[in-house]
């Protein structure tokens, strides 16, 4: 019997699926396969002129119906499978390129994986994953399927794993220059200086392979459904399959809204006398502040919180050299005041504002040395006040916390922040621009409010900068990737109801409106600011 430690290549791995479950050597040859699927997709755009599309298409079609047949392995996924292999192996004997050819076939060994009787189907897994080793990085390669071999026997199928052990793979370079070009081909700045190439939306095949990069599968019988189009539909090429896929996303997609996208700052209304969207708090979020009770205990704690936060933010202004020597925790405590005088006015409840900005003070002032910097008086001070704040939460605005549950579960990964700030302010800049023809434009106080975000998201980044340990640098790491995704759902929740409003709005809203919903990641909210700064909405 071989020990996982002891798969180094094709006829090992072999042996050690042998006589374990089918669908472990299926999932083992789809994951190998898709591990190269950024080096052979580029390859073959850089291959073939049109219609090298559906080239590329039906290496993604097999790729995607052996993660489904490792899935749901029905009769219907077997025969669409069969077919789907026939197609990879045409387009591998159609190349002269050994690379891209041998890359493609461990494509198609995967597909012929989920159609294999059980006495083969190791063979073909082995297949597929020794070519694509011998093909790109052996080592990483063979050392990624020994991980995935170790996550079966442990746990099976009951866990989504990342497609690699650690970061996301050798290979990353190469999917993120590819996302660029294909996120640029669903926008209206097109790619001008291949006139050849037919721009086409490759915006779900983005999603799908970001989602397997971190291990969050997207919905199966969407999958399914996609897996199942007739094979002279896939060859009719991309504008034909990428325009049904869309259509299965609407109709999976119709009202469903995902939590990261429902976790905005804020909430937007019409003045209709102005003409302009004014921040508002979510109704959703007062259910525990509902009767004059709730409401006069919440005025009581927070006019109690908002003295306490002023006194602490006077003595501290003091002790850093009046005012001279700023402090991130200051800048907090001043900011979380300013939103709770606001507070004090039972119309001016801001939730999340409340909430993330508690957050913000309260992560400020776990990074501070308090006793070295501001004395042993002022830190005990600051530690009642951040327990008030705490406390305050917990009582009265228990709703607004659970929304912002999923900004918690984001990551940067290996993202520098320097790259996803120019993104957000690009993105910015061009919704600032379509401001008041796109959709309606926001208020002074809005205008403000998303210039604060960005000034805290500027603040962080230097702060990582400048991180003197590594720990310190990955927690604020950690706030910064949430920062970025209240700002991004802030921005997509205005960008929503603002287009309601809007003297011209253009199906461009409309598709950022949608993505904006589909939200689940750090890697869709990079993929949804690339679309709003990398076109805009078509000329008229």
């Amino acid at each position: 019997m071989v020990d996982v430690s002891e798969i180094d290549g094709r006829k090992t791995l072999q042996l050690w699926l042998k006589d374990r479950p089918k669908d472990w050597s299926v999932w083992i040859a789809h994951r190998a396969a898709m591990r190269a699927l950024p080096v052979v997709w580029s390859l073959l755009r850089n291959t073939f002129s049109p219609p090298g599309d559906v080239a590329e298409l039906q290496i993604l079609r097999a790729l995607l119906v052996s993660d489904v047949a490792s899935l749901r392995p029905t009769g219907q996924i077997r025969r669409a499978a069969r077919s789907a292999d026939a197609a990879a192996d045409t387009v591998a004997a159609s190349l002269t390129d050994d690379r891209t050819a041998e890359i493609s076939n461990a494509v198609a060994h995967a597909a012929n994986a989920a159609v294999q009787v059980t006495g083969h189907v190791a063979n073909a897994a082995a297949n597929a994953a020794g070519r694509v080793a011998y093909s790109t990085s052996p080592e990483e390669v063979w050392n990624a399927v020994r991980w995935d071999c170790a996550n079966l026997v442990e746990s099976g199928f009951d866990k989504p794993w990342p497609l690699w052990p650690q970061n996301k793979g050798p290979f990353y370079r190469e999917w993120r220059q590819l996302r660029l070009v294909l996120s640029a081909s669903g926008s209206r700045q097109q790619v001008e200086d291949d006139a050849s190439r037919i721009p086409q939306d490759w915006s779900f095949w983005v999603r799908w392979y970001d989602a397997a990069l971190e291990g969050r599968p997207l919905n199966l019988d969407t999958l399914e459904k996609i897996a199942l189009i007739p094979a002279e539909t896939w060859d009719k090429g991309p504008s034909e399959v990428n325009c049904i896929i869309a259509k299965f996303q609407e109709g999976y997609d119709a009202g469903a809204v995902t939590p990261l996208a429902k976790a905005s700052t804020f909430e937007f209304a019409f003045d209709p006398i102005k003409h302009w969207m004014k921040l508002i708090g979510f109704e959703s979020d007062l259910k525990s502040i509902d009767n004059p009770e709730k409401v006069a205990a919440f005025e009581k704690d927070v006019q109690e919180l908002l003295e306490q936060l002023e006194d602490f933010t006077d003595y501290a202004r003091d002790a850093l050299g009046g005012g001279n020597q700023r402090s991130p925790v200051l800048s907090g405590a001043e900011k979380l005041a300013e939103e709770l005088r606001r507070a004090c006015d039972r119309k001016e409840i801001r939730v999340m504002a409340l909430i993330q900005k508690g957050a913000y003070f309260n992560g400020f002032a776990q990074e501070l040395d308090a006793e070295q910097v501001l004395g042993p008086t002022l830190a005990r001070m600051l530690e009642d006040v951040i327990d008030h704040v705490r406390r305050v939460s917990a009582t009265h605005l228990a709703s607004g916390l659970v929304r912002l549950g999923p900004l918690k579960e984001l990551e940067l990964g290996e993202r520098s922040p320097a790259e996803v700030l120019a993104r957000i302010k690009a993105a910015w800049k061009t919704v600032e621009g379509e401001a008041g023809s796109e959709f309606a434009r926001l208020s002074p106080e809005g205008e403000a409010a998303f210039n604060a975000m960005l000034d805290d998201l500027e603040e962080l980044e230097s702060l990582i900068e400048a991180a003197p340990t590594e720990a310190r640098e990955q927690r604020l790491r950690k706030r910064f990737a949430e920062r970025v995704g209240a700002f991004a759902s802030t921005t997509g929740r205005y960008v929503e109801k603002g287009k309601e409003h809007a003297p011209k709005a253009t199906n461009w809203v409309d598709g950022l409106i949608k993505n904006y919903k589909r939200m689940q990641s750090m890697g869709d909210i990079i993929e949804w600011l690339e679309k709003i700064f990398g076109g805009g909405p078509p000329p008229v």
